[in-house]
């Protein structure tokens, strides 16, 4: 990760862990608010064309 020292690599690491899903299912609806206002709020420059999200964009496996 190219860290300065060893309490950034943590605080990195840390991080990075926290964002790995749950394994617990996805609130399709909310996802889709949440690119919906980051549309609004930064436009092309933050999410590109997207203004919602695509079909099938998460696996359902049962």
């Amino acid at each position: 990760m190219n860290a300065g020292d060893d309490a950034e690599f943590i605080a990195l690491r840390d991080g990075y862990r926290a964002g790995i899903p749950s394994g617990k299912p996805i609130d399709e609806a909310a996802a889709d608010r949440f690119l919906r206002l980051m549309a609004d709020l930064g436009g092309t420059e933050l999410v590109g064309k997207a203004t919602s999200l695509p079909n099938g964009l998460f696996l359902h496996l049962e």
